[in-house]
């Protein structure tokens, strides 16, 4: 079952630009690697750039086959070994249309978007809002939660 989630950043304007992302959005998959790889502007926005994602990886990589051959294939961990830190896009990897970033008015209009996870970059630094609480710094969002993970 998959943990959505939406991953924006604040423009100038007060406006946020954001991303679905299908799976593992949990703290300690989609915001662990927010926080340690997605701290430059530049590179959070060509996240944006690739619109609704799969999978968030370390990196945003490049086009790439989607689908992963089936465990116990031998050729899925060649495809691990290449693809396996890489941001899986719809888009750009799958051919999908309509996948854009979408633009919000505000960050209120943003968290609207219901998503289990919903992860903001703003003013420098990554927030969170989930399981109906109010938004908080991603750090300590993970620090306090760490044990269960915020399920």
């Amino acid at each position: 079952m998959a943990t959505r989630g939406r991953i924006g950043i604040m423009n100038d304007d007060g406006s946020v630009l954001s991303i679905y992302c299908h799976w593992d959005n949990y703290l300690s998959g989609t915001g662990k690697i927010l926080l340690e790889h997605y701290r430059d502007e530049a590179k959070i926005r060509e996240l944006m750039a690739l619109g609704d994602i799969s999978s968030l990886g370390a990196e945003i990589g490049e086009k790439h086959p989607f689908d992963s051959p089936g465990f116990g294939n031998p050729a899925a961990d060649e495809h691990r070994r290449l693809y396996g830190n890489m941001c899986n896009a719809y888009g750009r990897d799958r051919g999908e249309k309509n996948t854009a970033a979408k633009l919000s008015r505000n960050v209120t209009q943003f968290a609207e978007l219901e998503e289990e996870y919903n992860y903001l970059f703003a003013e420098g630094q990554w927030t969170v809002k989930f399981h109906n609480r109010g938004r908080m710094l991603l750090s300590d969002a993970i620090t306090v939660n760490a044990d269960s993970d915020g399920h």
